[in-house]
């Protein structure tokens, strides 16, 4: 039985949120009091799996149990769990836990297991949406939420939430915050939680944080970069020097490349997503890799040239679904080595800078332009059902496909097909608050 250390009183209430994730990483759950969690733990409770996107409303009983493992302390004291979804009392095959444990077990399968670390970034604004600091990257000495972000480190351990560092990011009012790395498992509960602890945090000061890809246009967009390596027998296999990596970390390199237009559904999975994929900004509008080349999809960090380990792909944003996106990103690695596809020569150009004939040249091509194109590629792209799951990925792309049809919708009742690189009324609607 769980030990419940502290609980918060609201309003005389002791209380535990028991949340758990939805097709598109949005955290959902009730609020419970905290003496109903021994029993809860057992049993769970249940919810309307129709009006969460997992089932039709002919048969949409589900159940969340919780995973006393990934319990953390909001900062007043709330108890927070991440739930497992079941369905006539087995797991759900579309709850994205079991998704990232599958993947688990079929690198297991291979030999492998994965280690993934993250960047999560997020903007601080205040109840008027006004961005509340004007500082830029790795300033120390920003302003009004000085403190706030020294403080937050702090918070962050003793809620549970092991964190290597946070940092002032490129937009004013823009911070990063870097967690120790994990499992493909671990790392989406890590990402939900920290979401859900961030936004918890903020509230509390009076601010609100969102996560939305690009909630402001003309400024940085909010990215989820995530950093993988392989190791075997408790060896990287990642591990080499510059120019000389090993071949399976080439190999893992070019399964994500062969299969990046459809993996970027998944990576990139909202509509404002494609407002961020834009030139200029750091993030990566070309499928290629490069060595510390922060204008390409993979970037392999060179901090030290002869002690590489690890790449980072950079196209992910900050409202994925993360135990998708990684489980998605794993599965295309991992068919790049199994098939031994050879990657192509590292990109060592600003990509933002270069012509329509040198990308074509160098055989460079774009990632898709928008979520509708992503979808399609991703329907077409078998790796995903074969190692995803052919019910989750069918039931996400659909999903997101009338996620797609419901902008272009909007776009068209307001005269808008026009401004495509306009972030419209609809997407802050949808996403600056969910997430």
């Amino acid at each position: 039985m769980i030990t419940i250390k502290r609980v918060s009183v609201i309003q005389g209430w002791k209380i535990v949120e028991l949340g758990f994730v939805d097709l598109c990483g949005v955290l959902r759950g009730k609020i419970f009091p905290a003496e109903k969690l021994p029993n809860l733990i057992k049993g769970g409770y249940g919810f309307d799996g129709s009006s969460c996107g997992f089932a039709e409303v002919n048969d949409s009983d589900y159940l969340a149990v919780p995973d006393s493992k990934t319990r953390i302390e909001l900062e007043n004291g709330i108890e927070f769990f991440l739930c497992n979804v079941y369905k006539d009392g087995d797991r759900c095959l579309l709850d994205s836990r079991l998704v990232a444990e599958k993947i688990i077990e079929k690198l297991k399968e291979e030999g492998f297991e994965a280690k993934v670390g993250c960047e999560i970034e997020f903007y601080v604004v205040d109840s008027g949406l006004k961005l509340v600091d004007g500082g830029h990257y790795m300033d120390l000495t920003f302003g009004k939420l000085d403190q706030t972000m020294r403080l937050l480190i702090e918070k962050l351990m003793n809620a549970g939430l092991v964190s290597e560092f946070t940092h002032h990011e490129v937009g004013p009012s823009q911070y990063e915050l870097t967690p120790k790395y994990s499992n493909p498992l671990g790392m989406g509960d890590i990402i939900i939680s920290c979401k859900r602890f961030l936004k918890q945090y903020f509230a509390l000061r009076g601010l609100m944080v969102t996560f939305m890809p690009k909630p402001f246009a003309g400024k940085p967009g909010n990215g989820l970069h995530i950093h993988l390596s392989l190791h075997m027998d408790g060896e990287n296999v990642f591990r080499g020097e510059k120019e000389r990596i090993p071949e399976v970390a080439l190999n893992f390199i070019a399964g994500i490349l062969e299969h990046a237009k459809g993996l970027t559904a998944f990576m990139a999975s909202t509509v404002n997503s494609y407002k961020r994929l834009v030139p200029g900004f750091e993030a990566p509008i070309y499928i290629c890799w490069g060595y510390g080349n922060r204008s390409a999809m993979i970037r392999i960090p060179v901090y030290k040239p002869k002690h590489i380990n690890r790449i980072e792909i950079r196209t992910p944003d900050t409202a994925c679904n993360p135990y998708l996106t990684i489980a998605a990103m794993l599965a295309a690695g991992l068919d790049g080595i199994k098939r031994g596809l050879e990657a192509p020569e590292p990109a060592k150009e600003n990509l933002y800078h270069a012509s329509l004939n040198e990308l074509e040249s160098l055989g460079i091509e774009p990632l898709p332009e928008n979520l509708g194109e992503a979808v399609k590629y991703a329907e077409s792209d078998s790796i995903f059902r074969s190692f995803l799951g052919a019910s989750t990925v069918d039931r996400y792309l659909k999903i997101k496909s009338e996620e797609w049809s419901a902008y272009l919708k909007f776009l068209k009742e307001n005269n808008l097909e026009n401004s495509v690189n306009v972030i419209t009324d609809w997407e802050i609607r949808e996403y600056l608050v969910r997430s």
